[in-house]
């Protein structure tokens, strides 16, 4: 009876702090935190040394030893993506899906998904984006043997682009017969509780795709009525109202995985191949919780951008690599990954707000805390190619063009860190975990053995997120959007103040710091301490260098060279002309390697030569430009605002493509004859037009209206005003 009532008291006792926590108003607190922390290292920075040294030193030794793990864990990732890089080519995923389910074929029902039934949802948005650019981003997807059967296209365009439904027409009529399906979405400006930016875009296009896709299965289950057939996957929507006003959730949604790629991004054709084997080979359970994530690798333009913004973005693609390594707790993806239909749905899609300005880290974050940390982010390292960002403008002067870049990568930059907004959403969702849990939504899993690494791996008795992801999470979050910065900003004021106290050179380590002088009996000031972890840095940045370059020459262009199989020309020689010669590009060591099929490669290359290797001194000075400078800027900003004016990064121009033929005035024309029972120009709500059904007169082209609404995602997050 007494433990009863204590139980009872200590419910009560959680209850009434639950109902506290729900009441505090976190989005005022915690978007101020790291522009607040950041005042005080500020401040530590300055006056540190001489009013509380044993803080100030404790700070900085832990920064520096915290900089020497990221540079360790870098060079393991990059290490182990280069290596994994040349797995991830050369394995034939069909044969392995097949090896792993016992089944004769890809459409062998006998496994509960057959790899043939897996339908690739690819999610394109795009804003003012050149014509040339989507086309080539299209042409690479259209090479892929298995376009014409299992992609599904969606052109996420905006409303507020003049002419974005007359582009998305033309160009759906080029690719009409290239994609099982290809249909567009328009984002009405303006929604409630929405900022303009990708996320939001991905929020209403996913959402649209999800009750298209419902419609098309209830088409699936009348033919296969007629027919006899249990199933059918694939199965274009028919226009009908009351089959398209059916709710995605009436519906199985289990074999669609949903990809979302930047207009100028290009996947090779492993990439979905590996997506399909790794995500049909699964448990039914663990298929709702699944995402995937490439490896990076700009390729096409770096020859064209600014040194420092080509040892920047170098930079950046280490940084997702160096989180991809299979038993890394956190995994986060960047720019371009894949999620599973259902687990998009049972999190509400993307969210809209501004906290959601990084939309890929921020979509992950939604699905780890959902998932309680049992989200399975699967990474393949099949690197996707993409371009630096070039200055807006053209100009004949090569300053102006040098000086525009620089610009441009700095405002890119200052959007990434505006992404810091997430380190309050991962404090607000941890807090609403353990102290609140019924009051944060999370998906509840039917399968408790489900984990992270795989089916093989044994179950797990924890119903929460497990401590050691806690800390590995919170580590990675703040390393991301605070530690590195406060690290170089210590740094640097140390390095001046040093000139007016130059005692402090010779101040002792602090004690958790001191094991040189415990076990090695060697005493060190805290200056040598600290000259001793950048040189033990600067080793790593060499050996990083040295795998880094290996990786771009294989994944840039020794694994297009050494394709198995040419892609053979879809449409006449539609292909043809991009034809390049490959001879002497591979090295030795790989000229044995039997790489699998990967589609047509991008028209732009930049090759790296033994003089890069130079830029990889640049590294502090492109870290200052471009991440200490827009980490201050967006975090001083956050204490009076959390509103970004979202600006579309230029990319380079592309001649020769699809297009090149065709005068716009031409292909627009070519176009006017798509439109179907909707009024082009009135205003949108939402659009989905299907068109795999355009094979016959343009008299039968049919349009689906559907209705939509906002997406809010976490409600309450971000919705005070200040």
């Amino acid at each position: 009876m007494g433990y009863a009532q204590g139980a009872h008291v200590n419910s009560s006792l959680n209850s009434l702090l639950a109902r506290v926590v729900v009441k505090i108003p976190w989005k005022a607190v915690l978007q101020r935190l790291p522009g607040m922390w950041l005042l005080a290292v500020i401040a530590l920075a300055v006056f540190g040394p001489t009013s509380c040294p044993t803080l100030y030193y404790f700070y900085l030794g832990l920064l520096n030893f915290l900089f020497l793990v990221n540079n360790l864990r870098t060079l393991y990732g990059i290490k182990f993506a280069y290596a994994e890089s040349i797995k991830q080519a050369t394995t034939d995923w069909l044969a392995e899906y097949l090896r792993i389910t016992g089944a004769t074929s890809g459409d062998d029902l006998s496994h509960d998904l057959p790899y043939d039934h897996i339908l690739h949802v690819i999610i394109i948005p795009n804003y003012s984006e050149d014509v040339d650019t989507l086309c080539e981003t299209l042409d690479v997807l259209a090479s892929h043997r298995r376009a014409l059967t299992q992609y599904r296209v969606c052109l996420a365009m905006e409303e507020t682009e003049a002419g974005c439904i007359e582009k998305a027409r033309m160009i759906m009529k080029l690719y009409s017969e290239m994609f099982f399906d290809i249909t567009f979405t328009v984002h009405p400006s303006n929604l409630p509780g929405e900022i303009r930016g990708k996320s939001s875009n991905v929020a209403f296009a996913s959402r649209e795709m999800a009750k298209y896709s419902a419609a098309a299965a209830a088409a699936s289950m009348a033919s296969a009525a007629e027919s006899n057939l249990d199933k059918i996957y694939g199965v274009s929507c028919n226009g009908s109202s009351d089959v398209c006003d059916i709710p995605y959730t009436a519906t199985q949604h289990d074999h669609e995985i949903l990809t979302v790629i930047d207009a100028d991004t290009i996947f090779a054709e492993d990439y979905f191949a590996a997506v399909a084997c790794h995500y049909a080979t699964a448990t039914p359970s663990q298929r709702k919780i699944m995402m995937f994530m490439p490896s990076t690798v700009f390729d096409r333009n770096s020859d064209q951008v600014p040194i420092f913004v080509r040892t920047c973005d170098t930079y950046w693609s280490l940084g997702v690599m160096s989180n991809m390594y299979e038993s890394s707790p956190v995994k986060f993806p960047c720019s371009a990954y894949s999620i599973s239909m259902d687990l998009c749905i049972a999190v509400n899609f993307w969210d809209a707000g501004p906290e959601s300005i990084g939309e890929d880290l921020h979509m992950y974050l939604k699905c780890f805390f959902s998932t309680s940390g049992k989200l399975i982010m699967k990474p393949i390292f099949s690197a996707v190619s993409c371009c630096n960002i070039e200055g807006n403008g053209q100009t004949s002067s090569e300053i102006l063009k040098f000086t525009n870049g620089l610009l441009a990568r700095y405002e890119q930059a200052k959007r990434h860190l505006w992404g810091s907004l997430d380190t309050g959403y991962v404090l607000k969702r941890t807090i609403y975990a353990l102290f609140a849990p019924g009051y944060d939504p999370v998906i509840q899993l039917k399968n408790s053995a489900t984990t992270k690494l795989g089916k093989e791996e044994p179950a797990s008795n924890h119903n929460g997120i497990e401590p050691r992801q806690l800390r590995c999470l919170f580590h990675r979050i703040l390393e991301t959007h605070c530690l590195m910065g406060h690290f170089a900003i210590l740094g640097l004021v140390r390095s001046v103040m040093a000139q007016l106290h130059p005692s402090s050179a010779a101040h002792p380590l602090p004690k958790p710091f001191n094991i040189f002088e415990s076990h090695l009996g060697i005493p060190l000031t805290f200056d040598t301490y600290s000259a001793f972890i950048i040189f033990l840095c600067i080793l790593c940045n060499f050996a990083s260098a040295s795998f880094y370059e290996k990786y771009f020459q294989f994944v840039g262009f020794e694994r297009w060279a050494l394709q198995t199989l040419t892609p053979k020309p879809m449409h006449g020689n539609k292909y043809d002309k991009y034809a390049m010669d490959y001879s002497g590009v591979f090295s030795k060591d790989h000229e044995h390697l039997q790489v699998q099929p990967l589609g047509r490669r991008p028209q732009l290359s930049s090759p790296r030569y033994a003089v890069n290797y130079i830029e990889w001194c640049l590294i502090p000075y492109a870290a200052l430009f471009y991440f200490v400078l827009p980490q201050c800027h967006a975090q001083f900003m956050h204490l009076f605002t959390d509103k970004l004016d979202y600006r579309v990064s230029a990319k380079p121009q592309l001649r020769n493509s699809s297009l090149a033929s065709l005068t716009m005035e031409e292909v627009l024309s070519s176009a006017k004859g798509f439109s179907g029972a909707q009024d082009w120009n009135e205003p949108y709500v939402a659009q989905v037009v299907n068109i795999h059904e355009l094979g016959g007169s343009e008299s039968d082209t049919k349009s689906v209206t559907l209705e939509s609404e906002a997406s809010r995602g976490d409600e309450g997050y971000f919705e005070e005003d200040f």
